[in-house]
């Protein structure tokens, strides 16, 4: 329950520093192109309670972020400064971050459930530097339309 609130706070200090840093920028940031894509298992399936992309520029000072949340089909369209807005151009490095069950109706989540949900995915794929997506954004091909694939934990053998 504690890890919920604190995943929920955390979530709107995110929304906040976002509305914050894309209001402060006006006009004078630079041109986003059109970003959307799908995260996928290798056999097609999607993560079913979806979760947030997050691009991480590497080439350019000071980097820039683009995020965009999907849902149970997958599928995302990004944001950098305003709505679906698409991304500056640069390289990126992505994470995928998977989100939990939805307990807000009082219902219980089982432990199994949870963990599950926590880590449906490598844990690699939630840092940008680990997961090794990664994908060019750029006027000469936009707009751009990625597939992202995502491996299941491996198993430990004991």
């Amino acid at each position: 329950m504690k890890a919920d609130k604190s995943l929920a706070r955390f979530r709107l200090v995110f929304l906040i520093v976002g509305i914050l840093l894309s209001n402060g920028c006006g006009e004078g940031h630079p041109p986003t192109y059109p970003v959307t894509g799908q995260v996928v298992f290798p056999n097609g399936t999607t993560l079913k309670n979806g979760g947030q992309v997050v691009f991480r520029s590497t080439n350019l000072t000071p980097p820039v972020k683009a995020s965009g949340l999907f849902g149970p089909d997958g599928k995302f369209e990004l944001t950098t400064f305003s709505k679906n807005d698409g991304a500056v151009a640069a390289h990126y490095q992505v994470a995928v971050i998977p989100n939990i069950p939805d307990d807000s109706d009082d219902q219980v989540v089982s432990e199994r459930a949870y963990a599950e949900a926590m880590e449906p995915i490598d844990l690699r794929f939630t840092n940008s530097r680990a997961s090794k997506v990664e994908f060019d954004v750029s006027a000469d091909t936009s707009p751009h339309e990625f597939k992202i694939e995502v491996t299941k934990p491996r198993r430990r053998r004991r």
